[in-house]
């Protein structure tokens, strides 16, 4: 169990597991570098697996939104409690409704790395009873010397794969936007492609990843979830275009799209899983996830002449050996291509394509897309590494991953 929590890709098991021990309603893990004029909101979680009560925007993910008592003891690695709900008010932003009663928070002592953290644990069920408080302190420290032996594993991880793909967002404003008067196309892609930038309006995938990079909190899926999670996206995509083409008939003519209202042209595919499978619980990069399944979606939408499929499978760990299990999440996205663009620009010369990639390699996954000289079919297809949760530590917190 503690080389998963090693070796996991963030921090979220760790989190449970302190919400358990410590008999928490919501944990925030701040951490601040030597370069840091500020801790920095690393990752939170809560025990009802609830969502923020508002719209994280970049000031709520530093100190700054905390009281300053609080601020204070954080910047001298001193240990914090209040049983005044005032103090703990900070902390409803991360769980929608909720009414904190009392929080405590405490720093994890590490000597070496150069980079500090500090915990906070808020309660919202239980009152501040001097007896709660005394057994919370005395679970949180057996807790803490328990993080210091994987806080850092997880944060060099981290840092190694978020700074290659921070790079490459920082130089893409937004992550790249979805062009439309590219004269090297046919003019029904230009089409498709100006009303798919209408419907993503309403997505701010940037900002999804701009959190993604700063915090690393990878959540935890059952298999089946991830791929309700892919399917929800394609539904709301689908949903976003039917809306804007009954707004732009003139652009749906010139799109080549028929009326959606006959069915979804993205069709969903998924293998059955095992009783096993459905029961098997992972860590994976979500966000990067979702990220590419939209690039994808966008280049298939532009190219496509019937039908687009989308497959979510997972298959067997087959690179470097690792103490945690792992498998592979693969997402293949694959359609035909009108016989307008046959011949026309590759699609693979968007910028996207390179997004994807980048993505892809920066948690140590893979992506390519081509054609495919059998079907005929555009096919691209992303490979992304999932930890398994191991069995032991996933009967201990089954009721916080559920």
């Amino acid at each position: 169990m503690l080389n998963y929590l090693r070796e996991a890709p963030g921090y979220t098991c760790t989190s449970k597991i302190l919400l358990r021990i410590c008999k928490a309603d919501t944990i925030l893990l701040y951490a601040k570098n030597e370069s840091d004029e500020e801790f920095i909101l690393r990752g939170f979680d809560t025990r009802d697996n609830k969502k923020p009560d508002k719209d994280l925007k970049a000031e709520d993910l530093t100190e700054r939104n905390l009281p300053d008592v609080l601020r204070e003891r954080m910047d001298k690695s001193l240990f914090f409690s209040s049983s005044s709900p005032a103090y703990a008010s900070a902390l409803n932003d991360f769980s929608l409704g909720s009414k904190h009663l009392w929080c405590m928070g405490g720093a994890v002592h590490i000597k070496t790395g150069g980079i500090r953290y500090y915990v906070i644990l808020g309660y919202k069920k239980r009152p501040a009873t001097r007896g709660l408080q005394s057994t919370a302190y005395f679970y949180w420290l057996k807790c803490e010397s328990l993080l210091r032996d994987i806080l850092p594993s997880i944060h060099s991880r981290h840092i190694e794969s978020a700074t290659a793909w921070n790079i490459h967002i920082q130089s893409i404003r937004p992550v790249h936007p979805i062009t439309w008067e590219d004269t090297s196309r046919a003019p029904l892609v230009n089409a498709r492609r100006q009303i798919i930038s209408y419907a993503m309006t309403k997505v701010d995938i940037g900002e999804l990843l701009r959190r993604a990079v700063q915090m690393s909190s990878e959540p935890v899926y059952t298999l089946p979830a991830i791929q309700n999670e892919i399917e929800k996206e394609c539904k709301r995509l689908h949903m976003n275009i039917a809306s804007m083409i009954s707004q732009h008939s003139e652009l749906s003519e010139r799109a080549f799209w028929r009326d959606l209202d006959d069915g979804p042209f993205i069709n969903i595919e998924a293998n059955a899983l095992t009783k096993e499978q459905a029961f098997t619980f992972c860590a994976l990069p979500m966000t990067l996830l979702k990220f590419i399944t939209y690039e994808c979606l966008y280049n298939a939408l532009s190219y496509f002449e019937a039908k687009i499929s989308v497959r979510v499978n997972f298959e067997l760990w087959s690179g470097d050996e690792s103490v945690v299990e792992k498998l592979w999440i693969t997402l293949t996205v694959a359609n035909d291509m009108h016989p307008e663009i046959k011949g026309q620009v590759s699609p693979t010369t968007h910028i996207g394509t390179s997004a994807c990639e980048t993505a892809a390699a920066a948690v140590g996954g893979l992506f390519i897309a081509g054609k495919n000289s059998d079907s005929g079919l555009w096919v691209a297809q992303a490979k992304l590494p999932a930890f398994k949760v191991p069995n032991e530590l996933r009967m201990q917190i089954y009721d916080l991953l559920k």
